[in-house]
């Protein structure tokens, strides 16, 4: 509180509006407390900045707006955790059985809630005969009746915490009258959606859906929210109490069955150590980690399948005796776990870089039998082989360290290739594929000793457990025919490509096990690019012709992919609708020139009739005809490019030519002048020319996200390249047969990208008002329209301030964008900004009570350098705040802080970022202090 103050306070009671249970609710804007700030209140934000380039260029940028909405949210999901048949006499459910229905149910609002759970007469079932409904508060550790005293003796949870669950379990007897084939099921929960189909799976339908009462809603047999006993925030939730409900089905004489699901990922390719005895695509390596986990009923994926008749089971071995020899042969051989990888075509594998899992029970093995032969009948080492290898691997001896765990995950796996038998050539692609998929196989713990349970196996590259398809059906086993010869997990390139109808067609294209498709699995793929080709004709910035480059992601640099940067002006006023600056902002930015240099390198000869003209940033060219990476719509429609040249060195311009631009064919018109024609360039000598790039009306901010969705990637900068080239054909275009060299102009429209994101802090219960932990589904990268701060709650805002224009990444000579004397100003006042008014009282400010508040130690920046000052608002309504260098050392209704302002960031160097976070805290009756009535 403010220490000048006096001891006087004034608390008021909460306010409950009489209308919240009403389907309209959200077209009012109703309070729940009558002091501090109102639920419903939206707290505005955005960020401004300013920034000079090295030729002392000033522009302006503004950040996203962030609209947060104070407020109390009940919410509720029901979803199936786990089935259980626990009679443990048989593998599938038979008549008679006893078994067991578990679902999870979450408190998805922002605060503590009370969850109503049915009694055994109020939950749907078919036949089954329910004979106990348990509750559990410690994620299934322990189980208590619901009608115990601690639930009220009336299904009542008391205060679930937010994003906290419980374990629901029905406990049901299976009709001694049911068949094999038969569906057994529970519906726990009586939403809308549920009621009228008993078979419903329509899991977002039936979730957190209005509790009203309405007909065929019956309240006894909700699974429902209630107001808790001790809420952070008094009253009704804003949205009113919800309710959630959900079906589990199973299937009479249905089998256990192990799900496993192998992942594998690549870490790209390394520069190669010279093992081959050249520094080439002969030697890259390339890093393989593998994963595997044992999927149960509740996994995402499972449950997402109809009618899935398995239930789930941990994953035992098989029997590879025989097949397995060396000096490390696991003690048993007859229940075995067998993971398998190939090495790819045109790799070779690194023995030393063999890595297993760190609790030691897994045992590398080795093989070089032809990938013609499946990977479970092949004969295996666990001594590695000098040449040869043709597989790699890992074997988990089951019998001796039990079966691996329904909902266990392993990892570890990993190892090296090394590229062979590629050559430098620049082929079509400018790159080459390598491909592979790893398995495992096992079989199902029937609980009985040894390895007798029905088999399964995966293949990696998606999250479909047991090689099934992304419907749930099953896919090929691994005795499916290989058409080609080439073996499905090692061949060189894919089988879409090959043609050849084998099982395996689709490519895990993101690298991350989310590969989709109808087949069992999908081929992790891994890009080796060719090295650099050095030019004896170069073309680059100015005065640096020689310079290396990356543009257009380029790997390694070369140089024909150097750059440089400049920036048009921006507009000063941006609009703040879209991500960053508004991706609404369109305008007509002015022409920016560049000089670029063009050199001939040898000493003791000289060129002719050098070509300079514009070409797409898609261009194919050189042996083979290689692209240059970039995209034809990387530069708008419209764009003219007008390169001038002083032919003779006197200053003025003796050749000039335009050019236009069509995004759409990726071409340049030359609409005046004549193609410039540099007669000869001597030894080692320079000749500068001039290019002017003049964007058309309608481009957007570089800064800008494409569409404005934060999802996609930056707009980013504007290429245009430029050839430079001896007609050798006599063509008149460059072409495969030209000595060329090619640099990239690129200009921004502004570089300096302010991104604010904000998150929920609330007390952790201690009741402090000082320990604050971040409040679950309300984060920095959740949506914003989905976080309700509660008045006590602590908004944080992070501000990161980037330079995105393109760092040179392992290049040298390029020319960038720097940013200057960056100045950053968050503004409570300006703008549309609000967060330090009082937007609840009827007229702001007319209670003297801001509706944010600046905590202690609540501002900082991770920039070298950087200096906050912190600005007061003096009295209420100052428009002329107050500077001072430390913060205010107390929460403060009457004399708080309403501006903070970054300064003494003197460069950013492209690509490098700032993060400048505040927060503000959501005024509560606990703050008010010097109130007037």
């Amino acid at each position: 509180m403010n220490q000048n103050s006096s001891n006087f306070k004034k608390y008021y009671s909460p306010l409950i509006g009489a209308a919240l249970a009403t389907a309209s609710l959200f077209h009012f804007a109703l309070p729940v407390l009558s002091i501090g700030t109102s639920a419903g209140t939206s707290l505005i934000n955005s960020a401004t900045a300013t920034y000079d380039d090295q030729d002392n260029n000033s522009y302006d940028v503004t950040s996203n707006e962030v609209t947060v909405t104070v407020g109390k949210i009940a919410g509720i999901t029901n979803v199936p955790f786990g089935f259980t048949d626990n009679t443990t006499t048989n593998t599938a459910i038979l008549p008679g059985d006893e078994v067991f229905f578990d679902f999870e149910v979450t408190n998805t609002g922002n605060d503590f809630t009370n969850i109503f759970i049915p009694d055994t007469g109020n939950v749907a079932v078919q036949n089954l005969t329910v004979t106990a409904v348990e509750i559990s508060t410690d994620g299934g550790a322990t189980f208590t009746d619901r009608n115990d005293a601690i639930f009220s003796g009336a299904g009542i949870v008391p205060d679930v915490l937010q994003n906290t669950s419980i374990i629901v379990r029905v406990i049901a007897d299976v009709s001694l009258t049911a068949v094999a084939g038969d569906d057994i099921s529970v519906q726990l929960g009586d939403t809308g959606t549920n009621t009228a189909d008993l078979n419903s799976t329509d899991f977002p339908g039936t979730q957190n859906q209005p509790d009203l009462g309405a007909t065929g809603d019956v309240q006894a047999m909700d699974v429902r929210t209630e107001n808790a006993d001790n809420p952070a925030v008094g009253g009704d939730p804003v949205n009113g109490q919800r309710e959630a409900g959900t079906t589990q089905i199973r299937t009479i004489g249905s089998q256990s069955l192990a799900l496993p699901r192998l992942e594998k990922t690549n870490a790209g390719v390394a520069p190669g150590t010279n093992l081959n005895g050249t520094d080439s695509l002969a030697d890259n390596v390339i890093t393989y980690d593998l994963e595997l986990d044992v999927a149960g009923n509740s996994d995402p994926t499972v449950a997402g399948y109809s009618n899935f008749l398995f239930n789930a089971e941990a994953l035992e071995g098989r029997d590879y005796s025989g097949q397995i020899s060396g000096t490390a042969v696991p003690a048993i051989l007859t229940n075995l776990i067998l993971i398998s990888d190939a090495i790819p075509a045109n790799t070779e594998l690194d023995t030393s870089s063999v890595d297993s899992p760190t609790n030691g029970l897994w045992t590398p093995v080795y093989t070089t039998d032809a990938l013609t032969t499946a990977a479970d009948d092949a004969n295996w080492t666990t001594d590695a082989p000098a040449s040869g290898i043709t597989r790699v691997g890992w074997v988990y001896d089951a019998e001796t360290n039990a079966p691996l765990a329904v909902g266990s995950t392993t990892t570890g796996f990993g190892f090296d290739v090394i590229t062979t038998g590629l050559t430098d050539t620049f082929i079509a692609s400018n790159s080459t594929a390598i491909y592979n998929m790893a398995q495992v196989f096992g079989s199902t713990d029937d609980g009985a000793t040894g390895a007798g349970g029905l088999i399964t196996y995966d293949e990696s590259g998606d999250q479909n457990p047991t090689n099934l398809n992304d419907d749930g059906t099953f896919g090929p086993d691994e005795t499916a025919t290989d058409n080609d010869g080439n073996g499905f997990f090692g061949f060189a390139d894919p089988d879409t490509v090959n043609g050849d109808g084998d099982p395996e067609d689709n490519v895990d294209v993101n690298n991350n096990n989310t590969g989709t498709g109808s087949e069992a699995g999908e081929v992790n793929r891994v890009i080796v690019t060719p090295e650099a080709v050095t030019s004896n004709l170069f073309n680059g910035p100015d005065a640096n012709s020689e310079a290396v480059g990356d543009i257009f992601g380029a790997a390694p640099a070369d140089d024909n992919h150097d750059f440089q940067n400049l920036s048009a002006p921006v507009p000063t006023a941006q609009t703040t609708n879209g991500v960053n600056g508004a991706a609404d902002t369109i305008y007509n930015p002015d022409p920016v020139v560049f000089t670029n240099t063009v050199t001939q390198p040898a000493t003791t000869s000289s060129v002719s009739n050098v070509i300079l003209e514009p070409v797409s940033p898609e261009a194919l060219l050189g042996a083979g005809g290689v692209s240059l990476g970039g995209n034809i719509a990387d530069l708008p429609t419209g764009t003219t490019v007008t390169i001038d040249y002083d032919e003779d060195g006197d200053g003025s311009i003796d050749q000039t030519a335009t050019y236009s631009y069509n995004s759409g064919t990726g071409a340049y018109s030359l609409d005046s002048g004549a193609q410039i024609v540099i007669p000869s360039i001597n030894g080692a000598n320079e000749e500068d020319y001039f290019v002017t790039i003049d964007l058309p009306a309608g481009t957007p901010l570089s800064t800008n996200f494409e569409g404005g969705d934060p999802s996609n990637p930056l707009v980013g900068g504007f290429p245009v390249v430029i050839a430079a080239y001896i007609d050798d054909d006599s063509s008149g275009d460059v072409d495969v047969t030209d000595t060329y060299n090619v640099t990239v102009n690129q200009v921004y429209t502004g570089y300096l990208q302010l991104l604010k994101k904000a998150r929920v802090l609330r007390d952790d219960g201690s009741g402090l008002f000082v320990n604050f932990v971040p409040v679950p589904g309300m984060g920095f990268d959740d949506p914003d329209a989905d976080k309700f701060p509660a008045p006590g709650d602590i908004l944080e805002y992070q501000i990161t301030y980037t330079n995105i224009s393109e760092d040179g990444g392992s290049g040298t000579g390029n020319g960038l964008l720097f940013a200057d004397d960056v100045v950053i100003t968050e503004d409570g006042r300006n703008g549309n900004n609000n967060w330090a008014l009082d937007n609840d009282s009827p007229n702001p400010d007319s209670d003297n009570l801001i509706d944010t508040l600046h905590p202690v130690s609540g501002a900082n920046d991770t920039t070298t350098g950087s200096v906050i000052t912190f600005f007061d608002e003096n009295d209420v309504g100052n428009t002329n705040p107050g500077a001072f260098s430390s913060e205010l050392t107390n929460f403060d209704i009457t004399d708080d802080i309403v501006k903070y302002e970054v300064s003494g960031i003197a460069r950013l160097e492209p690509g490098e970022f700032g993060v400048f976070t505040f927060q503000r805290r959501i005024t509560a009756p606990e703050d008010i202090d010097d109130l007037t009535p």
